[in-house]
């Protein structure tokens, strides 16, 4: 069986992981990182409908390095257990931590049972698109800005030329010089 180690109010914790690759916290290290009673703990656990059926004997390292057979829990229903722990009942050093995760806790379950959690997320992609519009808008901003950059040098190069050297007098279909139309008659030159 694999190990993994998580890192628990600064103390290491092996953690077992199973042939499915799920991972498992044994609950002893965590009671004795808190200050509480491990016994009570797994009696709590016990009767809980959902914790109780998930909480299974298995072998792992103990602080001292040597192999035992501990109640764990899988790594994901932890935190669960982790939030029904009474924080009057762990060392007054841990007490706050305790608080402040329940806190984060409360409000975890708020934001997801009244939907916050989705509107943050849709308001994330509805930004993730205004920023690709806009990413896409300053690329066509500045490709037209080096397009009147270039049309404006081509005018200025164009009003130094001499007026028979322009490309307006070019043919457009043979791209040669065009051969301008001579009034014929007295008529059109009165005219031209």
């Amino acid at each position: 069986m694999n190990t993994q180690i998580i890192e628990f109010k600064g103390t290491e914790i092996y953690c077992p992981v199973d042939s499915n690759g799920q991972v498992y916290v044994a609950i002893k290290p965590i009671c004795q990182s808190l200050g509480v009673n491990f016994s009570g703990q797994i009696q709590r656990i016990k009767r809980d409908q959902i914790l109780s059926q998930l909480c299974v004997p298995m072998h792992t390292t103990g602080r001292d390095s040597k192999q035992y057979e501990m109640a764990c829990l899988p790594l994901r229903f932890v935190f669960g257990w982790l939030f029904t722990i009474d924080e009057n009942s762990v060392k007054p050093e841990a007490r706050e931590q305790v608080l402040s995760y329940k806190m984060e806790c409360y409000q975890i379950l708020y934001d997801h049972f009244t939907g916050r959690v989705s509107r943050y997320k849709h308001r994330d992609q509805q930004i993730l698109k205004l920023q690709d519009e806009v990413d896409k808008a300053e690329a066509t901003r500045s490709q037209l800005g080096r397009e009147i950059k270039d049309k404006k040098l081509k005018i200025r190069e164009m009003l130094g030329q001499d007026p028979n050297q322009l490309e307006i007098f070019t043919d457009t279909d043979t791209d040669q010089p065009a051969a301008l139309p001579l009034p014929q008659t007295t008529e059109e030159l009165s005219h031209a």
